[in-house]
């Protein structure tokens, strides 16, 4: 059985876990350029 909010709940998970993921490279990235400058 196909549950639409189930699949609703993963697809807002996945998306939460690209914006953690893209925070933490732009955090990253800050730290490197603090370290280069």
């Amino acid at each position: 059985m196909n549950n639409p909010f189930q699949t609703t709940t993963v697809k807002e998970k996945a998306i939460e876990a690209a914006h953690t993921a893209q925070a933490t490279v732009q955090k990253a990235k800050h730290r490197v350029q603090e370290i280069l400058d």
